[in-house]
């Protein structure tokens, strides 16, 4: 497991100084050419929930919304999280006739920066909902973090979801660390928790952005050919009123968890 390599755009605002847009400007958004990590992922999504969406009615009278965007895995392009921000921000000066004709400005202006299509959805109130089917930590009986070998199973065949609460990476262009829920469904042999935790422990320090640790994890257990059905959720948290949930998935209808009251 390396850190990104790949260079990055010399235009990416994340990490520089930025002023606050005063007025629409679809110019700020920033796509990054999306890195393959395997060609095992069949299916998942990228979504992003922006908690401070805002901007002007027909009246001229200040709203807010919780956006949720969402796009297909496999898309050539994602969309940078800081030019996301400020684009979004670009929109609180702004006047919209409808909520129907900011959903599309921004549906627009996005399909047409990342080249593929994309869901929006506004929430007035953000639901908790709660987790209705069995999962287990990781952690829970584990007592120390030993150096990562390799992942071991048992013989017996299971279908289980695990999860974390205490995933690190780092952000590969300020090094500010991110934290995240993870969420792994698999059917398979069992696998060994104490070994899974050592190698979630090892990402503690590693650089790259949210989408990549999780095609990454998701690479590197399935290659043990141990697992024949594997889905993995990071629920991150969110940063300049911005989070993103990746999933990757080598089944169609995949299970996809809600944030849960940390996030």
């Amino acid at each position: 497991m390396t850190n990104r390599k790949h260079k990055l755009p010399t235009n990416i605002p994340l990490g520089k100084k930025s002023t606050i847009p005063k007025k629409y400007n679809p110019s700020l958004l920033i796509a990054l050419k999306r890195e393959k990590i395997t060609d095992k992922i069949n299916y998942g999504i990228d979504t992003w929930n922006a908690y401070e969406l805002y901007w002007l009615n027909d009246k001229k009278i200040p709203t807010t919304a919780l956006c949720q965007i969402t796009y297909a895995s496999h898309s050539d392009y994602i969309i940078e999280s800081k030019s996301l921000k400020l684009y979004l921000n670009s929109l609180n000066n702004t006047s919209f006739k409808s909520t129907k004709s900011i959903k599309e400005t921004i549906k627009k202006d996005l399909e047409k920066k990342i080249s593929t299509p994309v869901s929006i959805t506004f929430n007035k109130e953000k639901t908790i909902k709660k987790i209705n089917i069995p999962i287990i930590k990781i952690e829970k009986k584990i007592t120390m973090i030993q150096p990562f070998t390799t992942f071991k199973f048992q013989n017996s065949l299971i279908k289980e979801t695990l999860y974390t609460n205490t995933f690190r990476s780092i952000c590969p262009v300020t090094s500010q660390p991110d934290f995240a829920t993870l969420f792994i469904t698999y059917s398979g042999k069992k696998i060994i928790k104490q070994t899974l935790y050592n190698y979630l422990a090892n990402f503690y320090n590693k650089a790259h952005f949210h989408e990549e640790c999780i095609e990454i994890i998701f690479n590197e257990l399935f290659k043990t050919n141990q697992i024949k059905e594997l889905t993995i959720q990071g629920s991150f948290l969110r940063r300049g009123g911005i989070d993103i949930t990746p999933i990757r998935s080598n089944i169609k209808a995949f299970i996809q968890f809600p944030r849960i009251i940390r996030q």
